[in-house]
């Protein structure tokens, strides 16, 4: 896997920050590819809402895991450390 520091990335200002409610659901792609459909709710009035699809994130399972093992830790109060690999143990800054 490929390691970039932290201030090695393009960020443009135009990607979009998206707020999401829940996830819609979660899609095997062969073996290594995992697809998230997260979702927001809007209200159309009295208690009815509506489920809106607003991102589909598409990675490989290798940096699924990666993330998943770091919400403990980020729960905890470290910080987060990009592209962890697999079974790897995080070294975080604090």
């Amino acid at each position: 896997m490929t390691r970039f520091p932290r201030d090695n990335y393009l960020d443009p200002d135009r990607v979009p920050d998206v707020f999401c409610d829940g996830v819609a659901g979660v899609d095997f792609i062969g073996a290594d590819v995992v697809r998230l459909t997260f979702y927001a709710n809007r209200s159309i009035g009295g208690d009815d809402d509506e489920r809106f699809i607003v991102v589909r994130l598409v990675l490989s399972r290798e940096m699924l895991e990666g993330a998943i093992g770091q919400l403990p830790l980020i729960k905890s109060g470290k910080k987060f450390v990009d592209n962890v690999p697999r079974g790897g143990e995080a070294k975080h800054l604090n």
